[in-house]
């Protein structure tokens, strides 16, 4: 049930007035496909580029939000909070790359969003940002996608027979997975005080933080 219209918009020049409109609290329904053009001619967006709708809303609030690119369209969708408030909101295109060194910017365009009979105190306009949103499940993914660590050895320093000294545990022994990743030599040392993990770069994990690296 999308309702997608397509639009061409130039990488130069005075704001496009009139050329989408949609409805007040609309969810996951409305869409614009945007086909970025330079003085006539289609712009090829690069494929390592990453592209933001920046939206100015009519209560002066604000979305900037990232978007999917098809077939060289800009795929921007308008979110509930993007159609919070009625009136005429204000929205251009944003192309990013090479870790933000390059930004390109097109002309604005307006969207003109029709008042919605339902009770607008129910309809709560703010700020939103998913452009962050993403950026951040992406770096979780990467950690995510790291292979942690299954076991640990565990030095005992108070053992008497040198090969009592280390003794390997696995994972579900300690209740999880480890979540200390490759590069970082872990040892761990029991004494009078309890047990305490140390990295080579001289951070330590006593017992009662031990759940903060288990997953």
């Amino acid at each position: 049930m999308q309702m997608i219209t397509p639009i061409q918009i130039e990488l130069y020049g005075d704001t496009k007035h009139y050329l989408v409109s949609a409805k007040q609290g609309d969810r996951a329904t409305r869409f614009i496909q945007v086909e970025l053009m330079a003085y006539g001619l289609q712009f090829e967006i690069p494929t390592d580029a990453v592209v933001y709708a920046n939206i100015r809303k009519p209560d002066k609030k604000f979305c900037y939000n990232e978007c999917v690119v098809e077939n060289n369209r800009v795929m921007v969708e308008l979110t509930n909070q993007a159609l919070a408030a009625a009136g005429t909101a204000y929205c251009d295109i944003e192309i990013r790359r090479a870790e933000d060194f390059e930004i390109l910017s097109s002309a604005s365009f307006t969207i003109e969003i029709e008042e919605s009979m339902r009770d607008e105190s129910a309809i709560l306009s703010c700020n939103e940002i998913t452009a962050i949103d993403k950026k951040v499940q992406r770096y979780i993914d990467e950690i995510l996608n790291t292979k942690p660590y299954t076991s640990i050895r565990i030095f005992n320093e108070n053992a008497t027979q040198p090969s009592e000294q280390w003794t390997e545990v696995t994972a579900e022994e300690m209740g999880g997975t480890l979540n200390i990743f490759p590069g970082e030599n872990v040892s761990v040392d029991i004494d009078t005080e309890g047990l305490t993990i140390s990295t080579t770069g001289g951070e330590s994990i006593t017992t009662a933080e031990l759940d903060e690296i288990l997953v």
